[in-house]
């Protein structure tokens, strides 16, 4: 948190910018501003699988999860339907 004079600025943490990209990026991989910003977050290996599992928290959809599976397979976690 920032305070500017009376604006009070809350700014998403790297990890939470991780959880957020990763989740946005899967659905438009991988082609979007998203999976263009996550790579330039260079997680790691554990703070992917982490991202991924928040991420399918939020939409546990079959959809998804498949979506997910290939962005993480270009993100290097080759054994992401294992680790869901």
């Amino acid at each position: 948190m920032r305070r500017y004079g009376g604006l009070i600025l809350n700014i998403a943490s790297r990890y939470d910018q991780i959880l957020l990209k990763l989740y946005a990026a899967a659905d438009h991989w991988p082609g979007s501003k998203h999976a263009d910003d996550l790579r330039r977050l260079k997680p790691t290996r554990e703070e992917v699988i982490a991202a991924a599992r928040w991420t399918i928290s939020q939409d546990p959809s079959a959809g998804f999860q498949h979506l997910l599976e290939n962005a993480l397979r270009e993100l290097g976690v080759n054994d992401a339907d294992s680790l869901l």
